[in-house]
């Protein structure tokens, strides 16, 4: 049975694509290709649909090429679409695992224990000291946070970190307990930002169309995590 693979870009040239990339692979496996360029006259009205088909509110500007792939998909019959959601995660591909900036690499050189200190001895209730002290914040804002914007909505600084405080301590989960801090980081978005936006955002977006997603790599992780459990 032949293999249909679909990708979907802008006319924008400021935006990235993954074009290229798609069709190169489509050649490579010898896949039945199907793409789309969305124009930037369609983006709005695209939005529109995928936001109606979300059960909440989502912002992520990946909502308008899932919603068009998957009514390609849809077009053409497609029950089931394949998706490489997870892969990141799994592998350690986002570059936010290695610090891609000065300030951030220097956070993330110090020891925990140094860390703790400042936040609670030099930058005592203040976003910093949290930070500091606690990764699953650390990778919130850097996974798009925007704290200037969310300090704004309290008025104060002190309303503000009250409410980051009780967001880690009562919302966040527990990361685990790890020497290098990349597999703390990795949990983190396993826990969090994998179910609770890029998932759920695929899985909606694809059923609008009555199409299912699955998503390989996070499957096969957990069939492998559920062989080395039994067989300790």
């Amino acid at each position: 049975i032949p293999i249909h693979t679909y990708s979907v870009g802008f006319d924008d040239v400021n935006q990235e694509s993954e074009l290229p990339t798609a069709r190169s692979m489509s050649q490579r496996y010898q896949t039945i290709h199907h793409e789309r360029i969305i124009a930037g006259d369609e983006v709005i009205g695209m939005l529109d649909k995928a936001i109606a088909s979300m059960s909440e509110p989502v912002a992520d500007s990946a909502m308008v090429p899932t919603y068009c792939l998957a009514g390609m998909a849809a077009d053409n019959g497609v029950k089931v679409l394949l998706s490489g959601a997870g892969g990141d995660e799994v592998f350690a591909g986002y570059s936010r695992y290695v610090a891609t900036t000065p300030q951030r690499r220097l956070l993330l050189s110090l020891p925990k224990v140094l860390r703790n200190a400042l936040g609670s001895k030099i930058f005592p209730n203040s976003l910093l000291a949290n930070r500091l002290s606690h990764s699953s914040l650390d990778m919130i804002l850097c996974a798009g946070g925007a704290p200037s914007l969310t300090r704004d909505l309290f008025g104060n600084d002190k309303n503000y970190v009250s409410f980051i405080k009780e967001l880690i301590n009562s919302k966040m989960p527990k990361s685990i307990r790890h020497d290098d801090r990349l597999y703390e980081d990795m949990s983190f978005d396993l826990q969090v930002y994998l179910p609770d936006l890029l998932l759920m955002t695929l899985d909606q977006l694809t059923m609008a169309h009555t199409v299912e997603g699955r998503v390989p790599p996070v499957s096969y992780t957990h069939l492998r995590a559920h062989e080395t459990k039994a067989n300790l």
